[in-house]
């Protein structure tokens, strides 16, 4: 399945989504939001594919919004106040928010540059990888706007309010987060060499896809929920879905596997 600017391929059970613009550092387009849109709202009825992965082709993940389609100059002023008046509500933060609410789980590999819309997307999945190098920045800032994309919530949810200003206040000045303080930040789970990147995501994919993907979808929603909810409402949301749990087929198929003492085999219902 192909996209302008992006394309999705099956690999077993796994999805992999690729941002496919590497002449601009597959910054973000039309046609990569058109496809990320078409693809997770596919996987909502999708029970084949089991996990995805989101990466991008070329020298980096993905470097934000295109510049040069901004209308700069004074001879612009017009064209730019129009466009801020009439901005609809949420229309930045839609592309992460179809990657958080997708039912699989999603696996980001990052490399080059993950900055500005980029890192919006990258931390709107659920577990990353980065390959050594790799640069993560709101860099939004440098052109005196702020995080947009949900960048604000997604990045704050990770580092906590006062890392989420140091990152912000050091990127306007010309810095970024490196792939290791990203990892002791928990920006991501894991760095790698770049050549073992595709492997270590591809493996990490895998693992997932062979296990109780209804146990983690109903997972995926019920830790995003806490992070918005007290403990309560966590305690209330989990009896249905454990409910809907126990009544699958991969439950039945654990119970048996632990009384026959052998690994379960998930078939995702």
């Amino acid at each position: 399945m192909s996209y302008k600017d992006f394309s999705f391929e099956v690999d077993g059970s796994v999805g992999v989504m690729t941002l496919n613009r590497p002449e601009k550092l597959n910054a973000l387009s039309p046609g990569i939001n058109h496809g990320l849109f078409s693809v997770t709202k596919e996987m909502e009825e999708n029970t084949e594919i089991r996990a995805l992965v989101l990466r991008g082709e070329g020298r980096a993940f993905c470097a934000g919004g295109d510049v040069s389609g901004f209308p700069v100059g004074e001879e612009n002023r017009e064209k730019r106040e129009e466009g801020a008046k009439n901005r609809k509500p949420a229309s930045e933060s839609s592309t992460p928010l179809a990657l958080r609410n997708c039912p699989k789980l999603i696996v980001g590999a990052l490399h080059g540059f993950a900055v500005g819309g980029g890192l919006s997307l990258a931390l709107a999945t659920d577990i990353r990888i980065a390959a050594e190098g790799t640069k993560l920045a709101p860099i939004q800032v440098r052109r005196g706007i702020l995080p947009d994309m949900g960048l604000t919530h997604l990045l704050s949810r990770v580092v906590g309010a006062q890392k989420a200003f140091e990152i912000i206040v050091r990127t306007a000045n010309g810095g970024f987060v490196e792939a290791e303080e990203a990892l002791d930040l928990g920006l991501v789970s894991k760095v790698v060499p770049l050549n073992r990147l595709n492997d270590e995501t591809m493996e990490l994919a895998h693992s997932i896809a062979s296990g109780p993907s209804l146990a983690y979808k109903f997972a995926k929603i019920g830790i995003y929920s806490a992070l918005e909810n007290d403990l309560e409402y966590s305690a209330n949301f989990e009896g249905p879905m454990i409910s809907q749990c126990f009544a699958s087929k991969d439950c039945e198929e654990s119970s048996k596997a632990f009384l026959e003492k052998r690994t379960p085999v998930f078939i995702g219902r």
